[in-house]
């Protein structure tokens, strides 16, 4: 059994390695919890999966719901990864800027509508009407659009969380847009 949980152990330390290196990003709090224990670790890994559920919703929105969900939480590492993740699936740098920096008049309009829901749902007191933007959602991409975006918010959100409570968070840097 030792030797089974040493393999498994291993084998997640090269995929962790390989995401590292693929988005130039420091996945030492992972491994620290892989550190901790295999179980530690599968419960951690559930958030990957709630992160990455995508159904329904095209890339820019669904990227949108994270980056405001992320920016909330985190002004560093996690933000870059969120840019190098865009730019490999080919959303316009223009747009992620955007997006950053809250134009929402530069937006097209279904990345617009998922920036201000996003929005008054992270930031409850951002000015914006939650639940006529909700029903917009609903009405454009359905119950499972919905949920594909409240999952990306919420494990978004818990990934900077997680790197905070166990010591390994960045500090705040400028986000690098043309890094390849």
């Amino acid at each position: 059994m030792k030797f089974i949980r040493a393999l498994a152990s291993m084998l997640i330390r090269r995929q962790l390695r390989a995401f590292e290196r693929q988005y130039q990003y420091d996945m030492g709090y992972a491994q620290a919890i892989l550190s901790s224990g295999l179980k530690e670790f599968s419960a951690f890994s559930g958030l990957f999966k709630l992160a990455s559920h995508r159904q329904v919703v095209p890339f820019g929105p669904w990227f949108t719901a994270k980056w405001v969900a992320t920016e909330r939480e985190d002004c560093g590492s996690c933000l870059q990864l969120l840019v190098n993740m865009g730019r490999e699936e080919g959303l316009p740098i223009s747009t992620m800027k955007a997006i950053s920096e809250g134009h929402v008049a530069a937006l097209p309009a279904d990345i617009a509508l998922v920036y201000e829901w996003a929005k008054s749902t992270v930031h409850p007191d951002f000015d914006a009407n939650s639940q006529a933007l909700r029903e917009r959602i609903l009405e454009k991409w359905g119950p499972r659009g919905l949920v594909s975006l409240t999952l990306a918010m919420t494990g978004a959100r818990s990934f900077p969380l997680i790197k905070r409570a166990l010591g390994h968070q960045g500090s705040c840097q400028a986000l690098d847009w043309d890094q390849s």
